[in-house]
């Protein structure tokens, strides 16, 4: 709750006379003695003190008294007020001022009166305040920069008292904008709608919500949008179309610009390169720059520029040739161990031969020229049956020792040899893994920054060793790592701009998780800012918002999952879930880390695997395997935290409830959110209203039976679907909305194999759990007066008695062929057959199925 300071009112006048006096003051003579003040009495009250919000008070301190002879003055202080108000008195210092509270809850005013020698006592008055229509809430001013995505927020605002804040809906209004902008709202219906502000200037925007037939006042948003640092350009200047192996290119930056005129840093890389190059690349952080090709074959030079805030890139393909005239030059082999292993396996297990890293200068393919030869086998080996061209099978075991030969069409290398041992327990390569702690890779400049490899692993659980190194730094900065050889560094960025670092592991048997050659260090790249934009989020849920009138049913999806190839491998059981996404945006282009928290649930609430995206403990839903962690362990791991760290998020809860799910939002140096949203769940048997399912019964087509047949599921499969009212029934992702099939083509073949009859559309279930409830205004039509749909199973005024079941079918008489074109397909489609009826007692309940249908 807010708490304004009070006003404090000093009284002086014929106080001070007496306090001189009192001390001597005015002259000698005797003291006069001081006869005790009497204190006026405060007295507050006001005409109504339950009241909805937007009623207007009158206060009254009316009845304050005097026992001396001054006049009163006031002083009303609100004390108290409900969060995120902005009610003010009227008039402070009158007898009788008004306020109008704005927002549900409690208020506390007080008075004080003065009569002109001595302050009263405080009175109070409290005030409960309700509100019986909905109250829109928003941040009345934003300020943010031209080019950037704005985002509203209205998820502050309140239902009518007792209602449930997820049963509202949003109605936004772009009102006013610059001139020549074209900025559009999203999602006018959003609770947090977004527009791309592209003018200089202000924009307003109003905000409605609703709650059922109830509507808040509008409240206005102030958008004020400034100037954006602009992105510098890269320019690269290099005369490319004569180059040779050995000699010097020069390559010229100075084309570079940035149109606010700021000063630019430099800094050129070699990308792609031939196998075995290693270019020399002088003054790689000056505007011009010199590259000396050493292989013939294809480059890729980078330059970036920064401007102190943001990165501007350009690339150049370079393609070398050796000099005209030059010899021959023998390629070189090199034998890299085999893909994701080291130089050991186990018995029986096929070894491949790697020479995809051997090169030659000229540019030669040596893809065809590779000869491997056993030199060293252990006794009694079968090098004719296990050896092959690129493979064998180290069938025994010992030392393999293998020779290497490559030609390039007119030199053979010189050999080169391997050794590969067969030993049981072979060792395996260690995985790097590098970040920055509680950071997706953007830090603060003069901040602390952690970098861990905590995330590496080793398949064999051997212990491992860390190696840093950090490649390049800004300009001018003289910042150090620390801990290099620890699993976490540290490192103060004293310059904004990009810190890039390597990270090589180290297995206790001495194998890198690099050779670099084969495989590369990781490298890590971290964003230093002087000045940061905060992100941005919302949480959009994918499909229908599950209410406290409407809850998600709890229970097994129908689905499994299997996280293994293997085909014994578990199969988990799905159920039936919530699936969101955080629909971050942040303005710089940083990258963003998420948050999920489920800060509120039932009591003996437990979670069970999503039908959707199921985010693990481990920040992904990607199972790292039984040599790490055990299915079940990694799964219960996931399900008995409270917060998770993926880029969507789902949860399948169990127990009839409100859930709140919240999201922050982070671009490593700001955090935005908590954004919160409030789901609910039950059982069938706590389901407060009345229940609409779809059976997932109708005709389709069959490629076995080749015609229409009635897919009928059992009555108590779990497939069976739950849907919400207002239920509109129009998909036009799928031909006739799922009405009747997905092709016109197979239309043709069904009702020529002679389907005729009741076409049944969908079939769907009513059951009345939370009361008794009253089918009204049941109707099936065509607009085109061609055909009489139907519904079987369900008449108008037809009462459903609590703890009773419905089942009905909307179903298409169908009684004749359809119109074909030229082509033998439907001639057209159209929204003619609608199906609707309205529930007497909820208003709010209504059914619409209005699909596509092809015209006969």
């Amino acid at each position: 709750m807010q708490k304004p300071l009070r006003t404090h009112i000093a009284v002086l006048g014929s106080a001070t006379a007496l306090f001189l006096a009192a001390c001597g003051g005015g002259g000698g003579g005797e003291s006069v003695p001081v006869a005790p003040t009497n204190p006026p009495t405060a007295s507050a009250s006001a005409d109504q003190t339950q009241v909805a919000a937007g009623t207007t008070i009158t206060l009254d301190g009316s009845a304050s008294t005097t026992p001396n002879a001054g006049t009163l003055t006031y002083l009303w202080t609100i004390e108290k007020k409900s969060e995120n108000s902005t009610a003010t008195i009227s008039d402070a210092t009158v007898a009788r001022p008004t306020f109008t509270p704005d927002r549900p809850g409690e208020y506390v005013i007080t008075l004080v009166v003065n009569d002109g020698t001595a302050s009263s006592s405080t009175a109070a008055v409290t005030f409960a305040v309700s509100n019986p229509d909905p109250v829109a809430v928003v941040a009345t001013e934003i300020n943010q920069l031209v080019g950037t995505t704005v985002q509203l927020d209205g998820t502050a605002s309140q239902p009518p008292a007792g209602g449930s804040a997820a049963g509202l809906t949003y109605t936004w209004e772009l009102t006013s904008k610059p001139a020549d902008s074209t900025a559009v709202l999203d999602n006018p219906g959003n609770a947090q709608p977004r527009f791309s502000a592209d003018k200089v200037g202000t924009y307003k925007a109003t905000l409605v919500v609703h709650y059922g037939a109830r509507s808040s006042a509008p409240v206005e948003v102030t958008i004020g949008i400034g100037g954006l640092n602009s992105i510098p350009v890269a320019d690269i200047i290099a005369n490319i179309e004569a180059a040779v192996r050995g000699e010097k290119i020069e390559l010229d930056g100075r084309n570079s610009s940035d149109a606010d005129g700021d000063a630019l840093t430099y800094r050129w890389s070699v990308g792609s390169k031939p196998i075995g190059s290693n270019p020399v690349l002088e003054n790689a952080d000056k505007a011009q720059a010199s590259f000396v090709p050493d292989f013939a074959g294809s480059y890729t030079l980078g330059l970036t520029v920064f401007d102190g805030k943001a990165y501007g890139g350009k690339s150049l393909s370079v393609k070398v040739v050796k000099p005209e005239g030059a010899p021959n030059t023998k390629p070189v082999a090199r034998i890299t161990a085999p893909w994701s292993k080291t130089w050991e396996a186990e018995r029986d297990t096929s070894i491949s031969m790697t020479a995809a890293y051997s090169y030659d200068i000229d540019g030669d393919n040596l893809y065809t020229g590779r000869e491997f030869t056993l030199l060293k086998a252990p006794e009694g080996y079968d090098a004719a049956t296990n050896f092959k061209a690129q493979t064998f099978v180290g069938t025994h075991y010992g030392d393999y020792e293998v020779q290497l030969r490559v030609f390039d069409g007119t030199e053979w290398s010189d050999p080169v040899t391997a050794t590969y041992t067969v030993i049981n327990g072979a060792n395996r390569p260690p995985q790097a893994a590098a970040k920055v702690m509680g950071s997706s890779g953007v830090v603060g400049v003069g901040r602390t920054v952690t970098i861990t490899a905590e995330g590496s692993s080793d398949p064999d659980d051997n212990r491992l060793t860390y190696q840093w190194t950090m490649l390049d730094k800004p300009d001018g900065s003289q910042a150090t790592l620390t801990g290099g050889d620890k699993v976490h560094a540290t490192f103060v960025p004293d310059q904004p701009g990009r810190y890039v670092f390597d990270l090589l592991v180290t297995d206790e048997h001495g194998y890198p998780s690099s050779d670099y050659i084969s495989v590369t260090p990781v490298r890590l790249t971290v964003q230093a800012k002087t000045s940061n934009n905060a992100p941005i989020g919302r949480i959009s849920m994918s499909g229908a918002p599950y209410t406290s009138e409407q809850p998600m049913l709890v229970g097994k999806s129908g689905n499994t999952v299997q996280y293994n190839a293997a085909a014994d491998s578990t199969r988990v059981d799905r159920w039936n879930s919530m699936q969101f996404q955080p629909n971050g945006y942040d303005p710089d282009g940083d990258p963003m880390s998420y948050l999920w928290t489920l800060s509120t649930e039932p009591s003996g609430s437990k979670l069970e695997h999503p039908n959707d995206y199921f985010c693990a403990a481990t920040g992904s839903n990607s199972y790292p395997g039984a040599s790490v962690i055990s299915l079940e362990d990694w799964i219960a791991a996931g399900l008995n935290i409270r917060n998770w760290t993926c880029s969507q998020f789902s949860f399948a809860p169990t127990a009839t409830g409100r859930y709140v799910l919240d999201l922050a939002v982070s671009d490593g140096i700001d955090i935005a959110g908590p954004y919160s949203m409030e789901v609910y769940a039950s059982t069938r048997e706590d389901y407060p209203n009345l229940l609409l399912e779809n059976l997932q019964q109708k005709h389709d087509w069959s490629n076995n039976d080749q015609q229409l047949v009635f897919n009928s599921v059992k009555d108590d499969d779990v497939r069976i679907r739950q849907e919400i009212f207002p239920f509109v029934g129009t998909n036009s992702t799928e031909y006739a909305a799922n009405a009747v099939i997905a092709g016109a083509n197979l239309i043709q073949t069904g009702f020529k194999n002679g389907f005729r009859g009741d076409f049944v559309v969908r079939s769907f279930r009513l059951s009345a759990i939370g009361g008794d409830y009253t089918v009204v205004n049941l109707k099936a039509s065509d607009a085109d007066g061609v055909f009489s749909p139907k519904f079987v199973g369900l008449q108008n005024n037809q009462l459903i008695k609590k703890g009773e079941s419905v089942d009905f079918q909307l179903v298409w008489p169908i009684d004749r062929l359809p119109v074909l074109d030229a082509d033998g397909r439907v001639d057209d489609e159209r929204r003619n057959l609608s199906w609707s009826f309205d529930i007497q007692e909820k208003p709010q309940f209504t059914f619409n199925f209005n699909p596509s249908i092809g015209v006969f």
